[in-house]
């Protein structure tokens, strides 16, 4: 699978180049910047580059340990890397730091759910919608942890990880297709 490529149109000049390269010549002109690092973290986190990513995102803490974004971003990179330990402590520390950081809620979340501690994971997701109550992935992933809590419920046979009542059809629409959910009688909820 070819990766998404991204570019960056510097201001000065016009010029457009790879962005992993212009933040790889940023960070050479201002090494002691971390905000710098932080960029070129995030532009190896875009190229799936998590170990390198994860480098960077050291590098600005190394330089700046109160950037809340920074904790945040290296619990990302922990998190794919499937270290849910060391995610949640970032997630955690960036959260000491900046308390309203509804992202690291989120993430917060999501790895504690990995490592089977559902009810702090809960609390996590449920701080996130109180902070940002028009947060989408907030609530995508307090429904699935819920969702997977009735699911235990019922016998998986019938269950097929949806209750009974919920069907998934794929429909066409001008803007493509998209999936959709429908009640047993055929409506959208």
């Amino acid at each position: 699978m070819d990766q998404a490529r991204y570019f960056v149109v510097t201001a000065a000049t016009g010029e457009c180049c790879e962005e992993l390269e212009y933040r790889q010549r940023e960070v050479e002109q201002a090494p002691d910047d971390p905000e710098a690092w932080l960029r070129l973290g995030l532009a190896r986190q875009r190229r799936n580059e998590d170990l390198q990513a994860l480098d960077a995102y050291d590098r600005a803490l190394a330089l700046d340990p109160t950037l809340a974004q920074a904790h945040h971003n290296r619990g990302v990179s922990l998190h794919y890397l499937g270290r849910w330990t060391q995610a949640v402590e970032a997630y955690r520390e960036a959260l000491r730091l900046d308390p309203r950081y509804v992202r690291a809620h989120v993430g917060l979340g999501i790895d504690l759910c990995k490592l089977g501690q559902e009810t702090e994971a809960r609390a996590a997701r449920e701080t996130a919608i109180e902070l940002d109550p028009a947060w989408y992935e907030a609530h995508h992933n307090l429904g699935g942890l819920l969702r997977n809590k009735v699911s235990t419920r019922w016998p998986s046979s019938r269950l097929r990880g949806r209750p009974p009542w919920s069907r998934t059809r794929k429909i066409r629409t001008a803007g493509g297709p998209h999936w959709r959910s429908f009640t047993s009688s055929g409506r959208s909820p």
